[in-house]
């Protein structure tokens, strides 16, 4: 795997002070949250720049352009206008490409902190640029691959959705892309699919959770821009506990003894 120096000389502001012991089995799902959200709040110092210098420039775009913004655009359904409707969809790409290089900066981030390296903001976003094109084109695979099984019959594409489910971090921590990172993935998974399944639920409850708090709020008050870029941002800040709880799961899977042999 390619790697990044960690030079001698290191911000103390970035230092990692998270204890990230890898255990010699399998952790619970409650763990796995703890775990992460103690990384997190241990850590912020260094993810949370991460996840502002990406989103926090997206999330204010729709102040300037209100018809960009997901909680106004549904709640007036301006998107039947085709021109609003493009550029949303726009809108929604650039951030998603955007995106993955925060999503490839904080997988990096956990690792180094797990093996107890100090890095700094700087090496974090050089891992990103590295990584970035393997990783759109690897989820562009993953895309194509479950569009297919979900149009043959829905289940078969839930099933490898969850298979798939820990291929970006396979991208950036193992130096492996496209079929070689989904087939990591799907053996890491085998055994195990329903915790896993189990795993996925738990994190998409929280974002549906969070999800409609925020639209309910915003039903019960006078919109404004500023509430709806606030809303978004903190769904860009629970995305970003998401990965990091991914990342997490996938360290400990990756990790135990039968797999070390395995591969």
């Amino acid at each position: 795997m390619r790697k990044h120096k960690t030079g001698s000389k290191t911000d103390p502001k970035t230092q990692t002070t998270t204890k990230f012991e890898l255990k010699n089995h399998e952790l619970s799902i409650s763990n796995i949250l703890a775990l992460s959200l103690r990384l997190l709040s241990n850590n912020y110092k260094l993810l949370l720049p991460i996840f502002l210098i990406i989103y926090l420039p997206l999330d204010i775009i729709p102040l300037f352009f209100p018809q960009l913004d997901s909680f106004q655009a549904y709640k007036t359904a301006q998107l039947n206008s085709s021109s609003i409707s493009y550029g949303y969809t726009a809108y929604g790409i650039i951030k998603g490409l955007l995106g993955m290089l925060a999503t490839i900066a904080v997988i990096y981030a956990v690792n180094s902190i797990r093996a107890h390296r100090k890095i700094t903001l700087k090496q974090c976003f050089l891992a990103a640029k590295e990584r970035w094109l393997d990783l759109l084109l690897t989820s562009l695979l993953s895309a194509v691959i479950l569009l297919g099984l979900t149009l043959l019959l829905i289940v078969p594409g839930i099933i490898y959705y969850i298979y798939y489910l820990f291929f970006s971090v396979i991208v950036v921590l193992k130096d492996l892309k496209y079929k070689e990172a989904l087939d990591y993935s799907k053996n890491l998974v085998k055994g195990r699919w329903w915790k896993i399944f189990g795993f996925f639920l738990v994190l998409f409850a929280l974002s549906f959770v969070i999800g409609i708090s925020i639209s309910t709020l915003i039903s019960f008050t006078k919109y404004s821009t500023v509430l709806g870029a606030a809303g978004n941002l903190i769904l860009d800040l629970y995305a970003l506990f998401a990965v990091i709880c991914v990342t997490v799961y996938f360290i400990n899977l990756d990790s135990l003894p039968h797999r070390k042999s395995e591969s």
